[in-house]
């Protein structure tokens, strides 16, 4: 009798085990919390409002839904974006259940074959319960401790992304990451030529878009408004509902007297905009509350 109930245990315990692989919701939030928004300062596309983020995530979830492996996902944004794409390797590494679970099933089978107690059903139930929760937290804790192993970006030099893209000059991503960090620094001169190459050589609307609009307003900035507006529009002719350049166009309109309405009408429009952030709509707020009084 014993036997069968070595059989139904074993069974048991080896149909528990799927309920705690990852399902395609929960690999989604893992790949989307890993993978890197390239146009976003250090934001992945889970966190990411961009038009862009929202691509990857819809090739994310098709890549998911049409049973590519991890690995499988790896190799594809790898090779598009580089090794930089991933912030948060995933690592389910499952020998960490295999192995205890077939020690566990070897100690279930010689325990019922040498030792005739009478509650064997009692021990062999405790097995039931306690290993799918043994299970649990491994799973658990092997996951947690992937998540931590994330890459700082801030530990990425400037230098080191210039040798990157000086290898692979069409890593418009990357190139955009840099070149939005020379930007922020005001570093202009080094910031150009980068947002030239993207807005020149890539296919990508948004990218392109981004390049259009950041030239604009460092050409604004050196005095040239009808230059700047010239690119910002054709940013805005390539991608109309670019957030960057709609902003762009209405501070540099609000400041001119004969276009000044205008201005305040495209801002004022902004406000309502659920994807701008916080901090440029404190900004806007603050340039309208300006020119409005």
């Amino acid at each position: 009798m014993y036997k069968k109930y070595l059989t139904f245990a074993l069974i048991t315990i080896l149909a528990s085990v799927p309920l705690f692989l990852p399902n395609d919701e929960s690999r989604f939030d893992e790949w989307s919390k890993s993978l890197l928004c390239p146009v976003c300062q250090g934001e992945t596309i889970y966190d990411s409002p961009s038009e862009y983020a929202d691509d990857m995530r819809s090739i994310l979830q098709e890549q998911i839904n049409n049973g590519m492996t991890d690995n499988d996902i790896y190799e594809f944004w790898v090779t598009r974006y580089g090794e930089r794409i991933i912030t948060n390797p995933i690592e389910k590494n499952y020998e960490i259940v295999l192995i205890p679970l077939f020690l566990v099933l070897i100690f279930i089978y010689v325990f019922l074959e040498n030792y005739m107690f009478k509650n064997k059903w009692f021990y062999s139930s405790i097995f039931i319960v306690f290993f799918p929760i043994f299970l649990f937290v491994n799973l658990e804790n092997n996951t947690e401790n992937s998540s931590n192993q994330s890459t700082n970006l801030d530990e990425v030099s400037n230098q080191e992304m210039e040798k990157v893209i000086e290898l692979n000059p069409d890593i418009m991503p990357m190139r955009i990451a840099l070149a939005n960090r020379y930007f922020e620094a005001f570093d202009y001169s080094s910031a150009l030529p980068h947002f030239m190459y993207v807005a020149e050589n890539s296919d990508d609307i948004d990218l392109k878009s981004l390049s259009l609009s950041q030239i604009g307003w460092m050409v604004y900035e050196s005095g040239d408004i009808n230059t700047s507006l010239n690119y910002i529009n054709e940013a805005l002719r390539i991608s109309p509902k670019s957030l960057v350049a709609q902003t762009y166009r209405g501070i540099i309109l609000i400041q001119q007297t004969d276009t000044r309405d205008e201005g305040i009408l495209i801002l004022d429009s902004l406000r309502s905009n659920p994807s701008l952030s916080e901090e440029d709509l404190s900004i806007i707020e603050e340039i309208l509350e300006i020119y409005e009084s």
